[in-house]
């Protein structure tokens, strides 16, 4: 191996695709390009890649500590930092209680497996359930399903679709975001390669997306109603037959339940609600049926609405019902190379992982010990005991990711004290009191964890170090700093600690005795705490040592493996053996999500899904990806960010002659009094009546340090979302499937005039 040349995963998005990253002597990146040895991703790389550079020698990236004072931001050291921190968060936990401290965990996390392990050491500290992530932005409903219906949020079905003969997609977009609860890097080659292969491939989306394009059928739906589309499919399978093999019985509970609710949403009585013909659905249930092998996928699209949690029960319904689920070719069980038990969050004593307790104001559940984001604002805006008065966010941008943009900001300026662990001055973190900027994130090591939770396939990858010109503290670094410091110990003793902890209640959730943890603790290899807890986690994994239990994989043999190990793809069989429901059943009918129904149908009644009035200026907003960017955190990348705008409300160009728009033109939307204005593209991708608009945008603010995004701030969707408005069972934020009215404006966009 040349000295300039290494190999990484690419940490941006889910698909974790295999990086060669050649840098010059002195350690500044030369080129980032695909890895063609990568046995997975064979050489696909996305533009998003470039970001990995991108962000490390970003000159508006922050590289010391900022403290807020009354003249702004000044620099300040590390150690000062840290005791400032403990000083404010230490007074209020003593004054108020520990949950008057809240943590926030944004999406780019996922991603770094210092940050997934280190997290703990900082939320343990502090002694809170005032715990929020992004998860319950756009993933409650389908761990909700997964806790409910296999008894374990970490037991998560993905598509086989490198085996597959019939994929149906709902709501997801995988040609641009690569994947989304589904680590299969190169996923747009692979879907291209199934239909060559004689594969079919049908997409149910309200827009014509660039994943539509590619299949043998879109199905334009209207928004919000994937879960009508969802119980005809499975009243069709019931009245064909399909569902009556004497095997359902052993394996599932509440077929009789399922089949007595579907009976309800025929074809023929949802079919005008939601805009696919009856014939269209009764032959979509046979398709599913009569091929081989099948699945059915869904993701932000089916749960960013207000029947997610439904949308997301009936998708694995389906693929039970039809023999496909944990199948070769159909839903596949994952089985990853480093242990994701530290994800796993099973029913405990006949307890679902789920509604243990709930948020103060609107009584909001609890899933997996994590509270949804849509409560953060009014938690700490309601006055009272049990008032949220501290916030602690990591790599997260609530001002832009949450719903109702103007409550979430509101309610943070009435914190007592904001940190920010961020490596930009950004919408949030310019109202902090402490920014705690983590270093390069190519000057730290990495490993495969979270995503291989979502991946088919057995595989992962060590990527180390590359030198830096700055590494600064490492994520990880910083949160094990915090939690020392709110422990009143040294970080080195805190360290010892926590990985003694962690992995002592790993093994005892896996009740395992052999060999003892003691003599765990001595064979751990690594130089950092994160080395030596995924060294713990790949030998306790299906692949691994045992610690001398067998002969299998170490970190070491991880490390000696430039494009990384794959050992094939998961094998099927083993759903059975991994439940952890009271009955160890699969359940088809699980009370929380089938008791919504009650709410579908008063939303049916009401007139709330269908079409709506364009003629008059009503329609239905929605938002969607992009393939250069990710939510709101690489706005900032001029090799991301040029190009074509790509901020603007798209709208079908027979409305636009019907309200005598042209390109450019600025409208204003109206959400229920919650307003914002933007600029005008025609788009015949959208349907009629059917509005677009991306999430993420708004980075016109004053206060920030994001030059380039500056310059293209675009408009921000979450001016118009409700955090009223929720998937209800799951806590889960709505944003997709809003009501609008649409009208002109000779005012310009906010973000034109403030910039």
């Amino acid at each position: 191996m040349s000295h300039d040349r290494h190999y990484r995963s690419c940490t941006i998005c889910e698909a974790g695709c295999g990086l060669v990253i050649e840098t010059a002597s002195n350690g500044q990146v030369r080129s980032i390009k695909g890895d063609a040895d990568d046995p997975v991703s064979q050489g696909f790389v996305c533009p998003k890649s470039q970001a990995m550079a991108g962000i490390g020698r970003d000159p508006d990236r922050l590289r010391q500590p900022l403290r807020r004072t009354q003249d702004g931001f000044e620099p300040i050291g590390w150690d000062e930092a840290f005791a400032l921190a403990a000083e404010k968060l230490s007074a209020i936990r003593q004054e108020h209680g520990p949950d008057a401290i809240a943590t926030y965990v944004g999406n780019p996390v996922a991603g770094n497996v210092g940050s997934v392990l280190y997290t703990g050491a900082l939320t343990q500290a502090i002694g809170s359930r005032q715990i929020y992530t992004a998860a319950s932005i756009d993933a409650y409903p389908r761990m909700l399903a997964n806790a409910l219906m296999f008894g374990d949020i970490g037991i998560n079905p993905v598509p086989d679709i490198e085996r597959c003969d019939f994929l149906l997609i709902l709501g997801a977009n995988p040609a641009v975001s690569n994947g989304s609860m589904l680590t299969l890097p190169g996923l747009p080659k692979k879907l291209a390669q199934m239909r060559e292969r004689g594969g079919r491939i049908v997409v149910v989306d309200p827009r014509r997306t660039r994943t539509a394009e590619m299949a043998d059928d879109h199905l334009a739906i209207q928004p919000s109603t994937d879960a009508l589309l969802l119980l005809a499919l499975v009243e069709s399978l019931f009245s064909d037959g399909v569902a009556d093999r004497p095997d359902l019985e052993t394996r599932f509970s509440g077929i009789d339940q399922l089949r007595q609710v579907a009976a309800r949403y025929p074809a023929e009585k949802v079919a005008a609600i939601i805009g696919v013909p009856a014939d269209k659905i009764r032959s979509l249930a046979r398709f599913l049926a009569a091929a081989p092998r099948a699945a059915v996928y869904g993701r932000v699209g089916t749960c960013c609405q207000p029947f997610g949690s439904i949308a997301s029960w009936l998708i694995e319904a389906i693929n039970a019902l039809t023999g496909n689920l944990d199948r070769e070719g159909g839903m596949l069980i994952p089985m990853p190379i480093v242990s994701t038990a530290l994800f796993s969050s099973p029913y405990s004593k006949g307890q679902a992982p789920y509604g243990r307790f709930h948020t103060r104001v609107r009584k909001l559940p609890e899933l997996g010990g994590r509270l949804p984001a849509a409560a953060l604002a009014e938690e700490i805006a309601t006055p009272g005991e049990g008032r949220v008065r501290a916030l602690i966010t990591l790599a997260g941008n609530p001002i832009r990711s949450f719903p109702d943009s103007r409550a979430i900001e509101a309610a943070v300026e009435k914190l007592d004290f904001l940190i920010s662990i961020d490596m930009y001055l950004n919408e949030t973190s310019r109202h902090a009191d402490l920014i705690l900027p983590p270093g390069d994130p190519l000057g730290e090591p990495n490993c495969t964890l979270m995503f291989g939770a979502f991946s088919p396939r057995s595989y992962a990858r060590f990527s180390p170090a590359l030198p830096a010109a700055d590494p600064g503290l490492a994520d990880w670094e910083i949160l094990l700093r915090l939690g020392a410091a709110l422990t009143g110990r040294d970080a080195e003793c805190y360290d010892r600690h926590y990985v003694a902890g962690l992995v002592g209640w790993s093994m005892q959730r896996a009740c395992m005795t052999d060999p003892p943890h003691e003599a765990i603790m001595q064979q751990l290899t690594g130089e950092t705490g994160v080395e030596k807890l995924c060294d713990f986690f790949i030998r306790t994994g299906p692949f691994g040592d045992g610690f001398g239990q067998a002969a299998g994989l170490t970190l070491t043999d991880l490390r000696a493996a430039d494009h990384g190990v794959d050992r094939g793809y998961a094998p099927s069989g083993r759903l059975m053996d991994l439940i952890r429901t009271p009955d160890g059943k699969v359940n088809l009918a699980p009370a929380p999500i089938m008791a919504d129904l009650e709410r579908l149908d008063q939303w049916i009644a009401a007139g709330k899904l269908g079409e709506l009035e364009p003629a008059k200026g009503y329609f239905i907003l929605s938002g969607r990806r992009d393939l250069r960017s990710m939510n709101s955190w690489l706005h900032n990348l001029p090799n991301l960010a040029k190009g074509p705008a790509r901020s603007h409300l798209h709208v079908h160009p027979d409305d636009a002659d019907l309200l005598g728009l042209a390109d450019g033109d600025t409208v204003a939307l109206d959400a229920g009094g919650r307003q914002v204005t933007v600029t005008v593209e025609r788009n015949a991708d959208v349907q009629r009546g059917h509005l677009n608009l991306p999430h993420g945008w708004g980075h016109h603010e004053a206060g920030t340090r994001m030059e380039v995004a500056h310059q293209r701030p675009g408009s921000n969707y979450n001016l118009l979302s409700d955090a009223a408005l929720l998937d209800m069972p799951s806590g889960n934020a709505v944003f997709n499937g809003l009501r609008v009215r649409l009208s002109r404006t000779a005012q310009a966009p906010e973000w034109t005039t403030a910039h």
